[in-house]
Parts: C-alpha cells; sequence; structure tokens
C-alpha cells in the first residue's frame, strides 16, 4: 500500500508536481498503532518539492483538511474513515474482534 502512495506523482494536498518520490502520510499516526488502508493514507511533497508532509508534521496542515482530501478521493465520508481506523485499531494482533 506505502509503495502505490510513493510512486504518486503531485502533492494530494497542493497538486504540485513532484520532482522527487512521495511520501506516503498516515492521517492517524503510526504510533497510535499502524493503519495501512487507502483512507488512512494520503501522498505528500517532501522537503525538496512542496513540503507539505513537512508541513503536517510541523501542525500548520490539520488531520482534518487531510481527512476531507481522502474522504473525496475516496467516495467516503470522514465519519467512516475515522470510524473505520478506531475499529481497526482495537483489533486484537490476530484480527479478531476483541472481546
Amino acid at each position: 500500500m506505502l509503495d502505490e502512495f510513493r510512486q504518486k506523482r503531485f502533492c494530494e494536498r497542493c497538486q504540485t508536481p513532484l520532482r522527487y518520490q512521495a511520501h506516503p502520510h498516515h492521517i492517524h499516526s503510526r504510533g497510535a498503532g499502524r493503519v495501512d488502508i487507502r483512507g488512512n493514507l494520503i501522498a505528500l511533497g517532501g522537503a525538496f518539492d512542496c513540503n507539505c508532509h513537512g508541513l503536517t508534521h510541523d501542525g500548520k496542515i490539520g488531520r482534518e483538511e487531510l481527512l476531507l482530501l481522502t474522504a473525496l478521493r475516496e467516495g467516503l465520508t470522514v465519519e467512516s474513515i475515522v470510524d473505520e481506523v478506531h475499529r481497526l485499531r482495537r483489533l486484537d494482533k490476530d484480527g479478531r474482534e476483541p472481546r
């Protein structure tokens, strides 16, 4: 999944054509439980392009904006993406629903 987002040739936030590889960004952070699904990933430009990835980590681009862009791309609602990410994080490590 991450390779698919690395191969994008434009920043999904600002639409800048990228000269370098796109940076896949987890909208809900990896540290809180890595969820590699399309709704939780967006391709952003790195420091030598538009730097949207860096701006996101600096808190200058909010999660809400990235979720909206991803929801539009996927034809989903922001709420459905957030619900799915939270559901997947609650799964046991073997993929079963917790008791």
